[in-house]
């Protein structure tokens, strides 16, 4: 009967709750009336730069009275659930000032609160200032949980540009791709997501990449250029590329078709399970990573990659060639005009009469044309592109990528 009431209690308060705190960016709301208005401004903008930055929900509410810990968790989890949904990213402490302090996390994902926030240790370290100062001084109380929460954040936004599902590289070489996108992130603000999976169990490539960037990676692709995600399939043999952010520097205007296919094509030579030899991820990526650097610079630059950088060198020779081929032909005819001796046109003047007598004639074959058909074959590398579409999020994507 207890438990019922506390249900209907928590559903009857929810209902009640001014509309102000489900319609506005409120991260701190203090029913227990523990801070000053300045203070609940100063803690709801560095919250809101957080969502901003992480796309993840940092939630502080305080209660006066709480019946019980079960009443006291089952607001936070239908608060939490109402304003963002229980599979947003996030972190949220409650405090009933009559009985006490809980923290709870939201979401799975690589920036799920489930997955980057240990939450013992959190509760662990939050011991010392929320025992400490949540009652003498809540303001600095509430800003240390904040600052710990931070650096969970920064760390799993270090870490997880690269999400390694195959298993298969070393922590050194991990760590060295995270350095090469952290470097384009600080250069270029913009993110570069790699992911490899043994299987997607049916799924689209593009759905899967797509979803992938904006849901487990919501942290991700919110500064002003957005980002790529690369996505490798080894049961299909599928890569596929996904870009988004429309700004000169966004995902999808620096990878478009065309470049979509350079990356495509030039990863190819990284991915010789097929053909007897080793799949190359490593290289693959680095190689890849040099594409986006590339493209990137050039884009700073006010600059497209285009069909004239891709096959410059081919360019290059070509143009060599036909200079060189030009400078043979004049040095020829200059040649032929210093040259002021007259052949003859006979040989009647050298030939002694009856002297050349023909005895045998035979046909001799000098040359032979060959053709050949080539004969089609089944097994070939399949491509595509997604070109601009709508992810199910209704985020607007750039994709392309093929079998390998």
């Amino acid at each position: 009967m207890k438990k019922s009431f506390s249900i209907f209690w928590t559903i009857f308060v929810l209902m009640f709750l001014p509309a102000a705190i489900f319609s506005q960016d409120k991260y701190v709301i203090d029913n227990g009336n523990r801070l000053n208005e300045s203070e609940i401004n100063a803690l709801n903008e560095r919250l809101t730069s957080i969502k901003n930055t992480y796309k993840f929900n940092v939630v502080i509410l305080t209660e006066k009275e709480m019946a019980d810990w079960e009443e006291e968790e089952l607001f936070a989890d239908n608060f939490f659930n109402d304003k963002f949904g229980y599979e947003s990213p996030g972190v949220l402490l409650i405090w009933g000032v009559n009985l006490g302090w809980l923290i709870l996390t939201y979401g799975r994902g690589p920036m799920g609160g489930n997955a980057i926030i240990d939450k013992d240790a959190l509760i662990e370290a939050g011991k010392d200032y929320l025992v400490n100062y949540l009652i003498s001084d809540t303001n600095r109380a509430f800003s240390a949980f904040i600052d710990d929460v931070e650096k969970y954040l920064v760390h799993a936004a270090q870490k997880i540009y690269v999400n390694d599902g195959l298993h298969i590289l070393t922590g050194d070489q991990i760590n060295a791709l995270n350095e090469r996108i952290t470097a384009i992130k600080n250069a270029y603000d913009f993110d570069v997501v790699l992911v490899s999976e043994e299987s997607i169990y049916g799924e689209e490539p593009m759905v899967y990449a797509d979803d992938f960037f904006d849901y487990r990676y919501g942290g991700f692709g919110n500064g002003e250029n957005g980002g790529v995600l690369m996505l490798w399939v080894k049961d299909i043999r599928w890569a596929w590329f996904s870009g988004f952010g429309l700004t000169p520097l966004g995902g999808e205007t620096v990878f478009n078709d065309f470049t979509i296919g350079v990356c495509d094509k030039h990863i190819d030579k990284y991915l010789k399970a097929d053909e007897g030899g080793v799949d190359d991820i490593y290289g693959m990526y680095n190689r890849f990573l040099d594409d986006a650097e590339k493209f990137l610079k050039l884009a700073a630059q006010g600059k497209s990659y285009n069909v004239l950088y891709e096959y410059l060198h081919v360019f290059l020779i070509i143009l060599w060639a036909i200079a060189l081929l030009t400078s043979l032909i004049v040095v020829n005819v200059w040649k032929v005009g210093m040259n002021t001796a007259l052949g003859s046109r006979e040989a009647a003047a050298y030939i002694v009469p009856g002297s050349l007598k023909v005895t045998n004639k035979n046909d001799i074959f000098l040359y032979s044309t060959v053709s050949k058909t080539a004969k089609s074959s089944s097994s070939s590398s399949g491509g595509r592109s997604g070109g601009s579409h709508r992810s199910s999020s209704g985020r607007s994507h750039s994709g392309g990528g093929g079998r390998h």
